[in-house]
């Protein structure tokens, strides 16, 4: 249930081409008033129903459809341009089913880093958030569980 959000509405547009050419036209305006741009809510929400400000969700898709259409955007313009990720409180169980993808170093170091080679700048979404405050051992849990596990 997206109470507040209604993030699915919010979007760019459904199809990954569209968004791919207008996050990098943004992207690379931002860039020339020097601001970076960020790209968020990887790993996309736009499927997911759950309001992340106060519920815990999932996003549940396969890789190859997750990679053919919700990453193509992400992966796109952060390789043409010097542009943040913003990570999501939100379940990926094809490659993480116990963390959100805030907190997952499966999807961190895993995917991000080492299969796209990706290495700049990663964020989380806001810390303030049901996903969050709910999950196990809440806001000083997850931070500590981040420290424990090296970032």
């Amino acid at each position: 249930m997206d109470l507040y959000s209604k993030i699915s509405t919010r979007a760019i547009a459904r199809r990954p081409e569209a968004v791919t050419r207008v996050a990098q036209i943004y992207s690379e305006a931002l860039g020339r008033h020097g601001v970076r741009a960020t790209l968020k809510h990887f790993p996309g929400l736009g499927r997911v129903s759950a309001d992340t400000h106060f519920f815990t969700a999932s996003l549940e898709a396969p890789l190859t459809e997750l990679a053919a259409q919700d990453w193509r955007p992400f992966r796109a313009v952060s390789r043409q341009t010097d542009a943040w990720i913003m990570l999501g409180h939100v379940r990926l169980p094809a490659l993480d089913r116990r963390h959100l993808v805030s907190s997952s170093r499966t999807v961190v170091d895993g995917l991000l880093r080492r299969r796209w080679g990706y290495q700049g700048v990663l964020i989380t979404d806001d810390f303030c958030m049901g996903p969050v405050w709910q999950g196990a051992g809440g806001l000083c849990g997850r931070a500590g569980q981040r420290a424990q596990r090296g970032g």
